[in-house]
């Protein structure tokens, strides 16, 4: 059995989506589906049976990609050759991960919830110096919760962090101490954040209790609220969660050009697609994509339709945009990528 792809992202500038699947991970060409660089596991990588790469996240510029995962590593790869250009331990497993504007740095943040920040180039060259390094090193957020995302604003002042106990703090970055903002109104976990791309003073909100809300973070008031469980509720399998008895977000991605967000949820075969409304400057329901199985992950490519990543057999389908709304496709795009080898 091959294994599935379980995380799915978008070069910030070319057509170049990154499929990884625990131990590795593929490069593909959107536009054609070419298979254009694939990172095998190393035999050290195999025989650990860890997933090495669970969290992906590329550089504002798409210079570098950032990868990480239950080995506690963070890799640096230089997209130009997509060969490895460094590797550094942390300390816990990481749930989310940034670079700063300029690329220099990576904030991230970990299951215990703190968040620290690596230089980018890493200067110790062997294994003691780089967890001596590590060791060093103090967090500037530091909640008493798993932290599930994190964010910074777009002019780097702040940054965003959200647990799993239903709390967003605002704190200056990257002095943690100084705590701008709270934005308090969700009633179940929170489990992705972003800023709007064409409002970056506004926050989007989602997790597991079937809202997604607005926000002016600086001041932590709640612009907007959403209720979407109606639409949803029918796809999602019963006992999901044994803590939340609701559809649980998995991943959000906002597009610009429609101006929509995407939202798929924990074991359950759809895409809620919500719209922005000029006049009232809140999103409202558009559409519900169904898929032939749950999504594990999603990416918007350059022209603005979504990948997704499968749990079934089909593993990679993808839905072109038209006219407002996202239609299946043949598989003439996704054939290189279904049917490459992902040891398990």
């Amino acid at each position: 059995m091959k294994a599935r792809y379980t995380d799915v992202v978008q070069h910030p500038s070319q057509e170049h989506m990154v499929f990884s699947y625990g131990q590795g991970y593929y490069v593909v060409k959107t536009s054609t589906g070419e298979i254009i660089k694939q990172v095998q596991p190393s035999e050290e990588n195999k025989s650990s049976g860890l997933e090495h790469f669970r969290t992906t996240t590329f550089s504002k510029d798409g210079k570098y990609l950032a990868t990480t995962g239950d080995d506690k590593e963070i890799r640096v790869w230089d997209t130009t050759n997509w060969e490895q250009q460094s590797a550094r331990p942390v300390l816990k497993r990481i749930n989310a991960m940034q670079f700063t504007k300029d690329g220099s740095q990576v904030v991230e943040a970990d299951k215990f919830g703190d968040v620290y920040v690596f230089p980018t180039e890493v200067s110790e060259t062997t294994a003691a110096e780089k967890q001596e390094a590590m060791k060093k090193n103090k967090p500037i957020v530091g909640h008493v919760s798993m932290l599930t995302d994190m964010t910074l604003s777009d002019d780097e002042k702040y940054i965003i962090t959200a647990d799993r106990d239903e709390h967003v703090r605002v704190s200056r970055f990257p002095n943690g101490y100084n705590i701008e903002s709270y934005c308090m109104g969700h009633t179940d976990v929170i489990t992705n954040i972003q800023l709007l791309p064409w409002a970056p003073n506004v926050l989007a909100t989602v997790g597991g209790d079937c809202t997604f809300r607005l926000w002016d973070f600086m001041v932590g008031k709640e612009l907007h609220s959403l209720q979407y469980k109606s639409h949803v509720e029918k796809y999602v399998p019963e006992g999901v969660d044994a803590n939340s008895m609701d559809p649980i977000v998995m991943k959000m991605e906002l597009s610009t050009k429609d101006k929509i967000a995407v939202l798929s949820f924990a074991k359950a075969p759809i895409l809620l697609v919500l719209k922005w409304d000029e006049s009232t400057s809140s999103f409202e329901f558009n559409s519900i994509v169904e898929t032939s199985a749950p999504v594990l992950s999603f990416g918007f490519d350059i022209e603005g339709n979504i990948w997704t990543a499968l749990d079934d057999e089909t593993r990679v389908a993808v839905y072109l945009r038209k006219d407002g709304s996202f239609e299946p496709t043949d598989g003439a795009r996704t054939n290189n990528i279904n049917t490459a080898e992902t040891p398990e």
